[in-house]
């Protein structure tokens, strides 16, 4: 049952990690199939961000991602 059809509207949003996708070689196509996917499942998917392989800024972003939104999807690994 999508989030849709049960009357409320849930805000995700995507974060790709990966200094490949970073610096430009490799292409995020993840995030724009993960985005397809949640929107036809009712979810709005409010940010995408993408984030080089540091530590300590992945850590941030999850923090005030988690704040921001009731679903954070993380992909990498390209």
């Amino acid at each position: 049952m999508g989030i849709a059809r049960m009357g409320t509207t849930a805000h995700a949003e995507i974060i790709a990690i990966g200094t490949e996708l970073t610096c430009g070689s490799k292409l995020d196509t993840n995030s724009q199939w993960l985005s397809r996917e949640l929107e036809s499942l009712g979810w709005t998917v409010m940010r995408h961000t993408t984030l080089p392989d540091e530590l300590d800024l992945i850590i941030e972003e999850l923090q005030r991602a988690a704040k921001r939104s009731q679903a954070v999807l993380i992909t990498g690994g390209l």
